[in-house]
């Protein structure tokens, strides 16, 4: 009994047993909504606000069961969740957002940090070569259209051209008639 803390045993004529609990796994605390300050000195998780469909808030795991990002905030203390603390990466573009810190770094490893920001930047390439090859063919469409009213432009001038000179020659020959 003394393991115990207790020096007798204050129920002598009751059987005993013991439970072993294992210890409880650190979760990530909820630091700041989108916009606010968190202050953390671990790793920052970016994700979802609300529960899927409701006003109820996400926790951690929830929130990574959907698309998120993290950033490595170690010896920076406090910074402002949101897009700007995780390269601009907006996982969830138009909803709530939340940042949830993991003082410990027990949810992820230096490895796992870079594969999530590389899986980001890659989404970040694509959609900047889609705006570009978007952007390409509006500038080409609309040359296209500069070039086809400018030949329109032309062809109209051409055709006043052609009819004045008709003109003059007709005016010339009805001088001449007379």
């Amino acid at each position: 009994m003394t393991s115990f803390g207790v020096k007798d045993d204050p129920y002598p004529e009751l059987k005993k047993q013991c439970w072993c609990e294992p210890e409880p796994q650190e979760v990530p605390t909820r630091c700041a909504d989108d916009g606010g300050d968190c202050l953390c000195n671990g790793l920052v998780y970016f994700t979802q606000k609300y529960q899927t469909g409701t006003t109820k808030l996400a926790d951690f795991y929830t929130g990574i069961q959907n698309y998120w990002t993290v950033q490595d905030a170690n010896k920076t203390n406090n910074q402002t969740c949101g897009p700007e603390l995780f390269e601009d990466t907006d996982v969830l573009p138009g909803e709530d957002k939340q940042c949830f810190c993991d003082e410990n770094k027990l949810n992820l490893n230096e490895d796992g940090v870079q594969y999530v920001k590389e899986y980001w930047r890659g989404i970040a390439a694509e959609k900047a070569a889609k705006e570009a090859q978007a952007n390409a063919e509006a500038e080409a469409a609309a040359a296209k259209l500069r070039a086809e009213k400018e030949a329109a432009r032309e062809a109209a001038e051409e055709e006043a051209e052609r009819l004045a000179a008709i003109e003059a020659k007709k005016k010339a020959a009805a001088e001449k008639a007379r």
